[in-house]
């Protein structure tokens, strides 16, 4: 009995020893980043804005229909409310100081005032004499803002600059406006324009007033821009298909992060995006700084802000070969999507035919109609140049 003890003590040891081993090598497989999740449902966080420094992150919290603000440590979940619960607050943004806030406030105006706390432990905002609907605002410097203000009946909009110590205001754009952003050295202004039916991103230089409109072989519409530190790329959204179903592509649907490379824009040269998130996470509303990228994800329960890499959630240390075989291997449309779009702005894909042939498959086996019809009449267009050649 002793021996048999003994036997069988040995085989299940080999076996939990192979066990770990197995486990072992399955962890030391090449894997994509996966985004880190810095704050905590079950209510929906987003809006986030972080400091130079990376020290301090804000956002928007809404709750049974109100939102409120709070301040964190990306670093840990010890989350401080602003204000008091009297009246909604929203669209945070942290000064250069890391210690004032400015932010859209509901509390004397149902279309929001702009206003300011010097510091978190404030509980009386400044607020700013600004018409219309305020939305969206960002620091530029230490002491100015740009903002959208929108007007409630025309839904046009004017995305403004104020000083917020003499209180001096200037127009730098006026149309169907959204989302402004300005590059850390001020020399160009992106944002979302309407014509129409059709949405698109707008680089205008600060200096000269030239516009580039972002031209780009994608799907769906983009939104939602921000700079890099370095000024060198251009985040942003992009929506693929109609997610809801509400006969719509906007910002309501699942999103995917992109970025392009600034000077292509301005140069006009053929401009390939480069997706940095795949469409399973459902990440938008990117603020980039220069060690993470910081974004609003809604793939675990409720609307979160996350961190990642800025260069995405394909590590660059990989090789061609490496994406060639996780793409073969990989049972996720998603990550399929992402990977292909990776082979193709490593250049690795040169045909745009085969490309179009291959994403098309995998955006209709994910149950994307729109963005398969979008790459099948690309088929079919380049279909008809061969039959009339």
């Amino acid at each position: 009995m002793t021996k048999m003890f003994i036997v069988l003590l040995v085989f299940l040891s080999s076996i939990t020893f192979a066990s770990t081993q197995v486990q072992k090598k399955i962890s030391e497989l090449p894997k994509l980043y996966q985004p880190i999740k810095l704050t905590v449902g079950p209510d929906d966080n987003f809006q986030v804005d972080v400091n130079k420094e990376e020290t301090m992150l804000t956002f928007t919290r809404k709750s049974n229909l109100s939102t409120r603000i709070f301040v964190q440590s990306p670093f840990s979940n010890d989350e401080k409310k602003l204000l008091d619960e009297t009246a909604d607050a929203s669209f945070p943004v942290l000064h250069p100081n890391g210690k004032t806030i400015a932010f859209v406030y509901y509390k004397n105006d149902s279309r929001g005032d702009l206003c300011i706390l010097e510091n978190q432990q404030d509980t009386t905002p400044k607020c700013m004499n600004v018409e219309g609907e305020v939305e969206s605002p960002q620091w530029i410097n230490d002491n100015e803002l740009i903002f959208l203000s929108r007007d409630f009946i025309t839904n046009l909009s004017l995305i403004k600059k104020i000083n917020i110590k003499n209180k001096s205001q200037e127009i730098l754009e006026k149309g169907l406006l959204g989302a402004p952003a300005v590059d850390n050295e001020e020399n160009y202004l992106a944002y979302n324009q309407q014509n129409g039916k059709k949405s698109f991103l707008v680089i205008k230089n600060l200096k000269n007033n030239q516009r580039w409109t972002l031209n780009i072989d994608l799907p769906g519409i983009s939104g939602f821009p921000d700079f890099s530190p370095d000024s060198k790329w251009l985040y942003f959204s992009q929506y693929f298909s109609d997610t809801n179903e509400d006969q719509k592509i906007d910002a309501n649907d699942n999103s995917v992060i992109f970025r392009v490379n600034v000077k292509q824009i301005i140069n006009q040269t053929h401009v390939v995006p480069e997706q940095i998130t795949s469409g399973e996470q459902n990440c938008g509303f990117p603020i980039v700084r220069k060690q993470f990228l910081y974004v609003t994800c809604d793939f675990e329960g409720s609307l979160d802000v996350y961190k990642l890499p800025p260069s995405g959630v394909v590590p660059v240390i990989w090789s061609k070969d490496l994406i060639i075989n996780a793409h073969k291997s990989s049972r996720n449309y998603n990550q399929r999507i992402l990977l292909l779009n990776n082979l193709l702005y490593r250049g690795v894909i040169t045909s745009g035919e085969e490309y179009s042939l291959r994403i098309f498959s995998n955006f209709l086996l994910n149950d994307d109609v729109v963005a398969a019809n979008y790459y099948l009449d690309k088929l079919i267009l380049t279909a008809d140049k061969k039959l009339k050649n």
